[in-house]
């Protein structure tokens, strides 16, 4: 995959840039609050239909302006193909478009000069990897971020996937809203049942599915990660993962010893290990949700939210046996990061038939010389780069030898002809 060009108009602090991008490594170089990292977000919002920073579109839109648009030209699968994006401010649309649907008139998207309305239309063109600093609430954050950490794995590699998550949401919103309904009423007649048991039939359906693909690839992280943090910490180190189920409650005296608790946690493992896991198997999880969602009925009624599936699960991190989350320390928690990265990128690669784009905003300065060559090596010759970084003096000089450099000053974007080297 090779993204050949990128032109923003009014996006974020940009008024109008168009940037030729060249094979290899291409390195943005500016101080902070230039633009560097809204040229990126601007490549994951065509390549992935989302942005990372903000789920508000009209932020995408530069102060004053009324309208913003992006365009990517690209070569994916030997193919060349194009993605934009117009965003719109609902407020600046003629009387005679209000009849028009409030999504399908702040935006369109074009694929390859074709018009849609949907950002899922964006989905499964242009695959990209990227590396943040926010990649650190992995194991400083929630378990959100954990969650939609893997499910972005997911959906690069199975696009379909996003339409599961999406389904499913949609069933929560809804069965939540007829749980309060019922609170609100004071009454749980016959019909009000059937109707909860249609809604809890769904969920388990859509639900048993994310779960179970999590497992499946968290499967093929954690062996990879292994490893990575080895070499990263001299064999210092050592990982392993829990999948965490709130709320799931067991149909068996074996998985009700964690009803008192909660929760259940099932060990991610690779296939050598022959331990079981009740996540192996779409239909008993199903069952599992099912039972879960049947049996708290009452206690969901009164706090008017679904308590069990997906949407509350997390990922425990282990190093060393204890969780990282509350005993590692800074450098830990940045290696164990760094491990996880660099797998979610190995594991991409490995099912797509070209390398992906690679983004690494800000990230390779805050690395040593060996963190930096270790991600680094993961990186084909025929993988485009593109770097963000206020400076490169502590960037290994191997690093810069082919790099293309491009000078990033207040929302404006140029070829540096000026070479640059390491101090």
């Amino acid at each position: 995959m090779l993204i050949k060009q990128l032109s923003l108009s009014n996006f974020r602090n940009y008024a109008h840039a168009s940037l030729d991008l060249h094979p290899g490594i291409n390195i943005l170089v500016g101080e902070n609050a230039q633009g560097k990292t809204n040229f990126l977000e601007a490549i994951e919002l065509l390549s992935t239909g989302q942005s990372s920073r903000t789920s508000v579109e009209s932020e995408f839109i530069r102060h004053g302006k009324e309208k913003m648009h992006i365009e990517m030209h690209f070569q994916a699968r030997q193919t060349d193909e194009s993605l934009a994006l117009s965003l719109f401010h609902a407020e600046e649309l003629s009387h005679a478009q209000t009849s028009i649907n409030e999504k399908q008139k702040k935006r369109t998207i074009f694929v390859n000069g074709v018009t849609y309305s949907l950002m899922k239309k964006l989905r499964g063109r242009l695959t990209t990897v990227g590396f943040n600093s926010f990649d650190l609430n992995l194991v400083r954050g929630g378990p959100g971020f954990r969650r939609d950490w893997i499910d972005s794995v997911i959906t690069r590699l199975k696009p379909s996937f996003y339409e599961q998550l999406s389904k499913y949401q949609k069933v929560i919103q809804q069965r939540n809203k007829l749980l309060k309904s019922l609170y609100e009423n004071n009454h749980l007649s016959a019909r009000d049942n059937g109707e909860l048991d249609a809604w809890n039939e769904q969920a388990a359906n859509y639900g048993s599915t994310i779960i179970y693909w999590r497992y499946k690839i968290l499967q093929e992280i954690i062996e990879k990660a292994k490893d990575y943090l080895a070499l990263i910490s001299d064999q210092n180190e050592s990982l392993s993962m829990l999948y965490r189920c709130r709320g799931l409650i067991g149909e068996n005296n074996e998985k009700e010893q964690f009803a008192s608790q909660n929760f259940f946690d099932t060990s991610v493992f690779g296939g050598s290990s022959g331990e079981k896991s009740y996540l192996q198997n779409e239909k008993d999880i199903a069952q599992m949700l099912l039972h879960s969602l049947n049996k708290r009925r009452l206690e969901e009624i009164v706090r008017g939210q679904t308590l069990s599936g997906p949407h509350r699960d997390d990922i425990v991190f282990l190093l060393n046996n204890k969780e990282a989350t509350a005993f590692a320390s800074q450098g830990q928690q940045r290696s164990l990061v760094l491990a996880l990265k660099l797998s979610e990128l190995a594991l991409v690669k490995e099912h797509l038939l070209e390398p992906p784009i690679l983004l690494l905003d800000d990230v390779l300065a805050e690395l040593d010389l060996k963190r930096q060559s270790l991600l680094m090596s993961q990186i084909n010759s025929d993988m485009q780069t593109i770097i963000s970084t206020t400076h490169v003096s502590s960037f290994d000089s191997a690093l810069l030898e082919n790099a293309h450099f491009y000078k990033v000053k207040s929302g404006t974007i140029a070829v540096n002809k000026n070479t640059i080297t390491t101090r």
